[in-house]
């Protein structure tokens, strides 16, 4: 199996060998754009990924920004080392070899789990952040071609390998959130103020602005003291999955956001293993893909920094996996893949973790009426994904672009609009990722029958995924819009469509599905297995991917 090259190991530009390259150091403080206006001082609550882009992004144009994060943070995994929650030696691990059970941040319940970044999303925060994508990979988080290195089996079938165009890196969140923590810190004019709780909003009711935050200090969960103003000329909640800002709007006298919620009652459990020098799989990344109502159990992998690989299982209907040993296994057992097999040649080097807090939200801020002016809200206190399918960091950088860019093209120093226009652009950003992940996901939820449009996307998504095995076309466009490429409107294209429709007539003569497996493990000798096509490290530009239409 391939293993990525660090920079040094790379092949120098073929155009000029001997030119001196520019260090990361001088890429990696990110400069105001010229002409940048001081708006004054913003506010940001929750320091997760949507909070750092929002930070990031606020700096090109206020003076001062501050963070409000409510756990200890400071830039790494609290253990004074190099961010990877190891003992220094780059790896993940003790010095004995067992895996490191790091910190687990209350504002990032689901951090021990699997997480992936889509190419979307890469691209904009190399845009953002420089070199964060090579600091990754010289931390040891393989770069590869989405086709090539991730395999996915569906209901219908496993598509086979293709080059796609389309890099991807897989890591951990930990590795992810602390080396764009340290970068975002390290921006002129911004403050992170830890172990603080944000207990409500400062209003002024004549203008109808928020003028800052109400504070209180948190150590180990404890209120420390009573709460503090700070004074703000934007705030900005990236508070997550937590938020409070609900309530806070009703204490101001404003009325309840309407709230819409699909819960496909889906329960992960993960477990660590230890990458052998010959692993029994040929990929960076697997998913086996579940399905309503036959086809409850499944699961997702990733290959990491560390050489560990991050297994998960998934139950969706109320089928959780369980966490322990016997029962992880047992339920192992039952995947169309067969990797239970595998799992039993690895070493596990953590306990198992269950999580179940995966219910997709979405409030309806954007219709609140007289909506405040200095406030806006982002990432997952917004629109909350079912996170199996990776959109919410995505996501978050697609509103942090948002941001950005409305600001520079505001006119003028006063921001009195700007809250409400953001809300209402940025409803349009989530709904796209919203329909695709709540489509599948009505498919598990108890009670009435489903409603004729939602029947019908359940449907045509159903079709669409049965079309990808056997056929490179599709599942080429299906990569793209999954990573957040291209839209799924596209699928209506007549050459799409009618792939489609031609699945969806075959499902039709069979009277009850039937489920393909497909073997994602090797259990030949070593010498004999196969790899991904193609060098991963020609992704080392994560802003690039080709167009396989060229």
């Amino acid at each position: 199996m391939p293993v990525p090259a660090r920079p040094d190991d790379r092949a120098a530009d073929s155009t000029d060998s001997t030119a001196e390259r520019p260090t990361r150091d001088a890429a990696a403080r990110p400069v105001a754009p010229s002409g940048a206006r001081d708006l004054g001082h913003a506010v940001v609550i929750g320091a997760g990924v949507a909070g750092l882009l929002a930070a990031r992004v606020l700096a090109d144009r206020f003076g001062r920004v501050t963070l409000v994060e409510r756990d200890l943070t400071n830039g790494d995994d609290g253990n004074g080392d190099d961010g990877n929650g190891d003992d220094g030696n780059g790896d993940g691990t003790n010095g004995d070899g067992t895996h490191r059970e790091r910190a687990q941040r209350g504002g990032i319940p689901q951090a021990l789990h699997p997480h992936g970044m889509l190419a979307r999303g890469r691209e904009i925060i190399e845009e953002l952040v420089p070199g964060l994508w090579a600091e990754l990979l010289d931390a040891g988080a393989p770069v590869f071609d989405f086709g090539e290195g991730v395999r996915m089996l569906f209901p219908s079938g496993l598509p086979d390998r293709l080059t796609s165009g389309v890099p991807n890196q897989t890591f951990t969140r930990h590795l992810l959130d602390a080396r764009l923590n340290a970068r975002v810190r390290a921006l002129p004019g911004v403050t992170v103020l830890d172990g603080r709780h944000a207990t409500g909003l400062v209003h002024d009711p004549g203008a109808n602005r928020v003028t800052g935050l109400t504070l209180r200090s948190r150590r180990n969960g404890v209120a420390r003291q009573d709460d503090v103003t700070l004074h703000a000329d934007l705030v900005v909640d990236a508070s997550g999955r937590s938020s409070h800002l609900a309530d806070w709007l009703v204490r101001l006298g404003l009325p309840r956001p309407a709230e819409t919620t699909v819960d496909a009652r889906l329960g992960y459990a993960t477990r660590v293993y230890r990458v052998p020098e010959d692993p029994p799989f040929d990929w960076f990344a697997m998913v086996e893909s579940v399905a309503a109502p036959g086809l409850p159990h499944g699961c997702f992998a990733l290959r990491t920094e560390g050489d560990q690989l991050v297994f998960t299982l998934q139950g969706a209907g109320g089928a959780y996996p369980p966490g322990d040993e016997a029962g992880f296994l047992a339920f192992a057992d039952t995947l169309r893949s067969g990797f239970a097999d595998a799992l039993r040649q690895l070493t596990s080097i953590s306990p198992i973790h269950c999580f179940r807090h995966t219910v997709n939200r979405r409030v309806a801020y954007h219709r609140v009426p007289r909506w405040p002016d200095g406030l806006i809200v982002v990432g997952d206190a917004v629109c909350t994904f079912n996170p199996i399918y990776g959109q919410g960091m995505t996501v978050a950088c697609l509103e942090a672009v948002l941001l950005r860019d409305m600001l520079a093209a505001w006119g003028r120093t006063d921001l009195t609009g700007l809250a409400g226009r953001y809300l209402r652009r940025q409803a349009k950003v989530t709904f796209r990722p919203w329909l695709l992940a709540t489509a599948v996901d009505r498919g598990w939820q108890e009670g009435a029958k489903p409603a004729r449009l939602t029947a019908f996307t359940q449907w045509f998504m159903d079709s669409w995924f049965g079309s990808l095995p056997g056929d490179p076309v599709m599942y080429q466009h299906f990569i793209k819009v999954m990573n957040m490429l291209t839209g799924p409107e596209t699928l209506l294209r007549p050459r799409m469509l009618s792939r489609i429709l031609a699945t969806a007539v075959r499902n039709r003569s069979r009277r009850t599905p039937t489920y393909a497996r497909a073997a994602l493990h090797t259990i030949v000798p070593p010498s004999q297995r196969a790899a991904p096509d193609g060098d991963p490290t020609r992704y080392a530009d994560p802003t690039r991917h080709a167009d396989p239409t060229a």
